[in-house]
This record gives structure tokens, sequence and C-alpha cells, in this order.
């Protein structure tokens, strides 16, 4: 589980690694609330009360990024001899762990008791991850004096012997990174060995996702992992459904799957317009003819707005936005809340689970008028009318067994439930999943994971072999033998997520008309590129535009897009590259870059530095 520990963890840890993470203009109360006072010193009497015996201080902040983001320009004014920035190359994060992995079970900075007591597998990873700092150096591009560093920072022991207490936060960079699990698991073997996970207060090592959560992925009827994308883009599949996502502008190989879906949805709309005037269950039949036998794709957007997909798609399904529904959700430190519903969605807008439920039961009933029993039975349980009613059933289900739905403690009111009326009146606090128990009318949670046992079969943490393999993935490393400048893409602290809300808000608009592409004044004065110019990125994936806006915080031959902009598309770029478990490289793109056009953006746009400086 990637969210492991409690925010109040990052106010006392000794140090915290961040790993592809912004957090600054990510997740930004959490950065100034809970990491900032602890980077100058606000938390020592919380530190000195929690951990008697520890030497304790102002934490250390590291930073593995290649790019100088906001966040590192903000916490060096804050205390700069406390920041570490380890600038490596893109794609090498594997070898960055391992050779610190290496470093510190040679240094002996481990915890042998834990490793003994409560993992396994830790001689084979030694084994298949090592590799000296040296190597290390020579992969990542970080110089050996600065690994060194890093490891005193995160890892030697305080005085007096106490392991020190250093929380792993994590985010895109790794998630959409070259290889995904295997830098999970080399990050996470310098984890486990360090016992900075399971039990001890400021630890964990936990994403930074800043939007309240709900998530599943059911497999694959077949059992097989499947890149849907380039089954779309091959021809395969009958229907394809976007829920509540964007992915015309947001996925990788965005430009060649836009084409493969409208070239596939037209085929649909033709048979479509060739059936006017027919019968509803004449025009599935028309509809069924285009997908089985001529190619076609049924296309369905679900979405609060309509999105560029909705240019391909058939029928368009409105949701409601919380507010306008009963929404409960939990956050980066799995903390459940209910969000009242306080006014109507617009128009015949509906919570997303409503909309399932309106779907399955038409399902169920068509079956049902089929006379085909076996198939209707799939389709039960979704008689619900309101959110609470997919709450109960949902959360209560699988409560149990993963997050503390249905409550069997020995304590406090035994089988008591969650409902909607004790969320209420746990009000913003919420509370912490898994609820451990019911006292009265409080729900009690649990502040960190993982103090007794992991979520394993054999309930130990399992040191996973990850060895660095060398270069990216094959079409990223095509891409990277071809062109010039990587593409890194990311959010903009003052536009919400990615524009999503924020297109229709003039203000912002008239702020970021285009997506900026941050590029080195080095490079820009080669290219001839002036900010406000239009540039054009290109490869032979697709090519996008972006407005020019030039920094000495980009490196040579690096570029830096807001992801998911509107009116540029960054994945225009990417490749179709997945790792073993189907994970796309979002971040794995290398292109070539242009000036298209002068822009005039000059009087409209500011382009001073976006870091903050002493």
């Amino acid at each position: 589980m990637e969210l492991n520990n409690s925010y109040e963890d990052a106010e006392v840890a000794d140090c915290i690694m961040c790993i592809g993470t912004n957090p600054y203009e990510c997740q930004t109360n959490y950065f100034l609330y809970h990491w900032m006072p602890n980077l100058q010193g606000a938390t020592l009497d919380k530190k000195k009360q929690w951990f008697k015996g520890e030497e304790v201080d102002a934490a250390r902040f590291i930073f593995v990024d290649p790019r100088r983001t906001p966040t590192v320009a903000i916490c060096e004014v804050a205390a700069k001899d406390n920041v570490l920035h380890l600038d490596i190359e893109p794609g090498t994060d594997v070898a960055l762990f391992n050779g610190l992995f290496t470093h510190v079970v040679e240094q002996g900075w481990i915890d042998k008791a834990f490793i003994a007591k409560r993992t396994k597998g830790f001689d084979e990873a030694v084994k298949a991850n090592k590799m000296s700092l040296d190597e290390c150096s020579k992969i990542t591009g970080v110089p050996v004096a600065k690994l060194r560093q890093a490891a005193e920072w995160a890892y030697k022991p305080k005085a007096g012997g106490a392991m020190k207490r250093t929380m792993h936060a994590y985010e895109k960079g790794i998630i959409w990174g070259n290889d995904n699990y295997a830098i999970q698991s080399s990050l996470l073997d310098l984890v486990i060995a360090t016992h900075n996970v399971g039990g001890r207060r400021g630890t964990g090592c936990v994403r930074m996702g800043g939007h309240q959560e709900g998530y599943t992925r059911p497999p694959h009827p077949t059992g097989e992992k499947l890149y849907n994308d380039q089954e779309i883009i091959n021809g395969k599949g009958m229907m394809y459904t976007a829920w509540g996502a964007n992915p015309f502008q947001c996925t990788c190989n965005a430009e060649n799957f836009r084409n493969a879906v409208m070239r596939r949805s037209e085929i649909v709309k033709d048979a479509m317009r060739g059936a006017r005037g027919a019968s509803t269950a004449q025009m599935v039949d028309a509809i069924y003819d285009a997908v089985a036998n001529k190619g076609g794709l049924f296309v369905t957007a679900i979405n609060i707005y309509p999105t560029m997909l909705a240019d391909a798609a058939h029928p368009l399904l409105p949701a409601a936005h919380p507010g306008e529904m009963n929404l409960t959700s939990m956050n980066g430190e799995r903390r459940m809340r209910l969000s009242q519903k306080f006014m109507d969605g617009p128009g015949s807008a509906k919570a997303d689970c409503l909309i399932a439920a309106d779907i399955a039961n038409t399902l169920k009933a068509m079956y049902e008028k089929e006379g085909n029993a076996k198939m209707a039975a799939r389709f039960k349980g979704f008689n619900w009318k309101t959110e609470e009613d997919a709450f109960n059933d949902g959360f209560r289900m699988m409560g149990a067994k993963d997050v503390g739905g249905v409550i069997h403690s020995q304590g406090g009111d035994t089988g008591k439930l969650a409902t909607y009326e004790l969320l209420r009146k746990a009000g913003n606090n919420g509370v912490q999943l898994p609820i451990k128990e019911v006292k009265g009318d409080k729900l009690v949670g649990t502040e960190m994971l993982y103090t007794e046992k992991f979520d394993t079969d054999d309930g130990l943490a399992h040191f996973k072999a990850s060895p660095w393999k060398g270069g990216l993935l094959g079409p990223v490393q095509g891409q990277k033998d071809k062109y010039r400048f990587w593409v890194n893409s990311g959010r903009v602290n003052e536009a919400w997520q990615s524009h999503y809300h924020d297109q229709f808000n003039p203000a912002m608009k008239e702020r970021w008309p285009m997506a900026p592409v941050e590029i080195n004044p080095a490079d820009a004065k080669e290219l001839g590129i002036a900010n406000g110019d239009i540039v054009e990125l290109y490869n032979d994936y697709g090519s996008t535009y972006a407005m020019a806006y030039i920094t000495a915080d980009a490196k040579r031959n690096q570029v830096f897009m807001n992801f998911g902009h509107y009116n540029v598309i960054h994945g225009d770029v990417t490749t179709e590259a997945v790792d073993r478990n189907v994970v796309p490289y979002y971040k794995g793109a290398w292109a070539n870059l242009r000036k298209a056009t002068r822009g005039d953006y000059q009087s409209t746009v500011s382009f001073k530095s976006r870091r903050y400086t002493a």
C-alpha cells in the first residue's frame, strides 16, 4: 500500500527524500503546512517529545529529479544548507537506488534486527542490486560526493546509534517512469533495509497523490495484461468508454491513438447516418455491423465537461461534480471524508455510481427479457437510488479485508458500520483508513500501516531483486538515439490539476494561453527562440506546439512542458512504451525543437522566473 503513513510523519522526519515529485506546486498544503515547518526547525519540540534519547534537528531534504523544480528553489531559500538536489539523468532511478542500497549495506547503516525478524529476500537483493558509487555516478550523472552526502543525510545512524527516520515521497517521476516496478522495487529495497517503513513515526515510503482518490483496476477477463491503447490502434475492440478521463490529450502516443479512434468512430457515425428513421433495434443492428464487420469503434464519453474525446463519441453521459452529489473519497494519508451535496447538477448529470447502476440495470433487464438468467445474474445488486446505497455496497463489501469498512475489533462497538451519518459527524477530519472501531459516534482510524505485519501472504516485507539492466524501454531508447531534447512534463501551481476547470477561467487562459515549455537560455539562443515564441516539438511519433518560457533552471538539452494543457498535447510526442505491468512511460519522450513563429504573448504573459529567490 503506497499510502502508509500520516502527514504528521513529514513534520518529524529527520530527512525527507523527495523523488520525482514537485510538492510545492502539486501538493501545496501538505508541503507548506507539514514539510516546511520541519525544514525550518519549527517542529523540534514535537521531535524531542516523541523521540526521547534520540538526536533531533531540523530536517534535511533530498530531491531526486532531473529538473530544478520550484520546490527545490523555495527550499533552498528557506534552508539552503539542508537541501540537496540529485539531478539524475532521465530514466536512471534504478541505478541511483541500487548504488545507495549497496553503499548503506557496506557501511552497516541498516536495521539488521528488523531485516531478520520482519523481512525476507535480503541476501538475494544485495547480490542482484550490487552497484558501486562510482558506477552509480557514471550512470546517473550525480557526483560520488553528492551520493555519499545523500546516504549520510538519509541513513547514517544518529549519535547514540539510533536509525535515521527518513520519509520517502514519490510521484509521477517514477510512477510514470522508465520501468515503474523495477524502480519501485529498488527504492523499497533501500527503504526496507533501513527500516523506513513499518511502524516508525517519521518514516514511510509514500505516494504524493494530492487529489482525493478512489481507484480499482479489475483484471482483464482473459487474464492477459493488455495495453488498451495499442489494442485500439491495432483495430481490436468494439466499444471504448472513457469515464472521467481525457485520453485524447493525456494518453501516451496520443496523436496516433487519437487518429485511430477518430477514424474508427467515423465508421460507426457513417453507419448511423445511413440508418436515419430507424427504430432503436435497427440502429443497434447498424452499429453492431459497423463494429463487428467494418472495423468501427463505438465510443462513449462520461465526464463533467465535453473533452476533446467528445468529437469522437457517440453518446455523451454527463456526470455530476462534487457538491452536486455526495462523495466519499480518500487522500494521500488514507483520510476518508464525506463531501456533501449542496446543489443539483445541471440537466441530467448524475453521480458516476448511479450512471453505472443505470447501465447495469438496463443490461439486466435486457438479458431477463431474452430469458438469459445466467447473464442477467452478472448485473444483480445495482438497485441503488442514492450515492450512499453504492457506498454501503462497495465500501462495506471490500472493507472487511482491505479498508476497514466492516468493523471487527476487540474494543468499541464491534460490528458497527461506517455510515454517512458517522462521516458527517467526523467532518473535515474524516477518518484514516482502515477503520479499527467505532466508539459511540466516533470512527477510530489507523495512523500508520505495517506496525506489526505487512500486507503479504506471510506478513513479511519482501525484498525484490531489481538489477540495473541499462538503457531505456525500447521505443524510448530509439527516440533518444535520434532526437536532441528530453521532454519532461508536469503541472504548474497556478492552474488546478491540468487546467481541467481553469480552461473556462478567462484570467487563467490569459496567463497560460498555451502550455509553457521551459528552455535553457543557451539552447534558446542557438535556435533563435525568444520568450513567448511558438515552438514545435516533433519526433517520429507526432508533434505538438508550445509557448517558449526561457529559464536558467532548465538544463541544456532538456525541456519541461505543462502536462494536460487544453491547448497543447505533450502526449503527441510520447511513445507506446510500457513496462512489464503495462504502466506507460509518460515521462519518456525525446524530440527535436524548432521555432515555428514569433509569438505575440509578450504583451499579455509574464515571463519572469517562477522560482523563489533569496
